[in-house]
């Protein structure tokens, strides 16, 4: 999630500096508009590969899911067995 927030401020600096130091804003304005529709594209391929909106909380909640599944994995526990544990605990 970090990254992704210093990706998008680096975007929006650079963008910032384009526009009034190095080009004006007729030339950044058809880069700026593709920007925006590429990240429009980003959330709707998210949305496909999810079935979840293009969201803050959602997107943590993958990223935070497939970092746990991939440390279950590295450390060798099994979900299956966990959640058969977590129902057995659970049964009075």
């Amino acid at each position: 999630m970090w990254a992704g927030l210093a990706g998008l401020c680096a975007e929006w600096g650079l963008m910032m500096r384009l526009t009034w130091y190095e080009y004006s804003w007729d030339v950044m304005e058809p880069i700026a508009y593709f920007l925006s529709f590429a990240t429009g594209i980003l959330g709707y391929m998210f949305y496909v590969a999810t079935r979840r909106d293009y969201t803050f909380e959602n997107l943590g909640g993958v990223t935070v899911t497939r970092r746990q599944q991939r440390e279950y994995k590295r450390h060798g526990l099994s979900i299956d067995k966990y959640i058969q544990l977590q129902q057995v605990c659970t049964e009075p």
